[in-house]
């Protein structure tokens, strides 16, 4: 029987726990702002609150409920990752940029479909599945447009409720039904 989400000690840690039982998306803890900085303590840290606190990273990432309490308890205040790929695809819309890149990509092919949003520090990411078993690999700005990247197969995503290096919140918008979209834009070749 799977123990209440109530005995994981923070709020990140109980977010993160909650996507594993309840979406079963594999999570694992991201270091954290700290003051003007990073929790890994690297003055010049190249990606502030984004990158991983365990050994393996994204590779270490679990739906264990143990694990995850364990990780949190450690290190309460650790933003929340979230493993992408097994069916699971995210646009990141970065920007200004990456809004006007989505907007002239819904043009040119259809608007993409309404799904469950997350606002990031400057954007926001839009999760989907992947239809029918696909893979889909990570792509940088320079396949759909420049500020959007696809998170999939090998990648991760930082989650709500997590603080991005700027003090802003990472938070839930849009429709709790991505699980019913597909990223058919996202997972076509080319």
């Amino acid at each position: 029987m799977a123990r209440p989400l109530s005995f994981i000690p923070s709020p990140l840690g109980q977010a993160a726990g909650a996507y594993a039982a309840e979406r079963g998306w594999a999570v694992f803890p991201l270091h954290a702002r700290q003051g003007d900085g990073c929790s890994c303590g690297k003055p010049a840290c190249d990606s502030p609150a984004k990158h991983p606190r365990t050994q393996h990273g994204l590779n270490d990432a679990s739906t264990d409920p143990n694990r995850i309490a364990a990780w949190w308890a450690n290190s309460p205040n650790a933003n929340v990752g979230l493993a992408t790929g097994h069916g699971l695809v995210v646009l990141d819309v970065d920007g200004e940029d990456g809004r006007r890149s989505l907007a002239a990509l819904e043009v040119e092919q259809e608007p993409l479909p309404t799904t469950l949003t997350a606002r990031t520090g400057k954007g926001e990411h839009r999760y989907y599945r992947a239809p029918g078993g696909a893979q889909v690999r990570n792509s940088a700005s320079t396949k759909l447009g420049r500020g959007l990247d696809v998170r999939g197969e090998g990648g991760y995503v930082v989650a709500p409720p997590s603080e991005h290096h700027t003090g802003r919140r990472y938070e839930w918008r849009g429709p709790p039904t991505g699980s019913r979209n597909r990223a058919s834009l996202a997972c076509r070749s080319g």
